[in-house]
């Protein structure tokens, strides 16, 4: 039997852009918070595995992170007097 996993429609550019934003370290980190291998992150995020139901959790962790850097950036702005 033969089982037909569902692949999650990631355009390629929006994975470059994810991967510019993300900082130093970043495969790692989500390697820990996924549980994939360093090379399993990598190879989702530089497009040369398909984005697929069970390894969508690589991209989500990604997003979380620059969400996270972003929210901290514009905390700090805001603190500075700076504008949003």
């Amino acid at each position: 039997m033969t089982r037909k996993i569902k692949q999650t429609r990631i355009v390629k550019a929006e994975l470059e852009e994810l991967r510019k934003q993300l900082p130093s370290g970043a495969y790692s980190l989500i390697s820990d918070k996924t549980g994939y291998s360093y090379a399993q992150v990598r190879s989702v995020l530089t497009g040369a595995r398909n984005i697929t139901a069970n390894n969508v959790c690589i991209v989500k962790a990604a997003k979380k992170i620059v969400d996270e850097i972003s929210e901290v950036t514009n905390i700090k702005k805001t603190q500075e007097g700076g504008t949003l």
